[in-house]
């Protein structure tokens, strides 16, 4: 029994699912307080899956599926944030959706103008980070203020989905 025991504590550590931060290493497009965002986002991250596009071929009763050579990832992702009493998170993230499109006034910038990059960082347990997941590219597409309601107790909470380019592992 010792063996695997050994064996298994000979693996090493295993990297905690709550040791990580979301950065806005750049900032966000029209300013904000992004390190006062990144200190508000106490969710889950659920990181978007990555898919490959796939073909099949049928022959003689069978079907055999293959890969072929394009993405299918849906490239999106969620965050959601602690609202602030003085919706300064909110008022934030609205200037810099308002970049990708205003509805009021019909209006949008370049997209160049509207992405920027969204770092998780996974830390060990002395808060070095051992590896960085950058969204590159990223663009808010959609914003949800939050749900109010007489029984909440927590927190409001607002949350912020983003599209992006492309993902990098560092």
């Amino acid at each position: 029994m010792s063996v695997v025991v050994d064996k298994v504590l000979g693996l090493g550590d295993d990297q905690l699912a709550n040791q990580f931060i979301v950065l806005f290493p750049d900032g966000l497009p029209g300013g904000g307080d992004v390190d006062n965002l990144s200190l508000r986002l106490d969710e889950s991250f659920d990181m978007p899956s990555e898919e490959v596009g796939t073909y099949e071929i049928k022959y003689r009763g069978m079907t055999i599926t293959k890969t072929n050579m394009s993405e299918q990832t849906s490239k999106e992702y969620e965050l959601i944030a602690r609202l602030d009493k003085d919706w300064k998170i909110a008022d934030a993230l609205r200037e810099t959706y308002e970049i990708t499109y205003n509805p009021v006034k019909g209006t949008a910038l370049g997209d160049t103008s509207a992405r920027f990059t969204v770092e998780v960082q996974a830390l060990d347990s002395q808060n070095n980070v051992v590896k960085t997941v950058s969204f590159k590219n990223s663009k808010i597409k959609s914003l949800k203020l939050p749900t109010f309601g007489h029984e909440e107790e927590g927190a409001a909470k607002i949350t912020i989905g983003f599209i992006y380019g492309s993902l990098e592992l560092n």
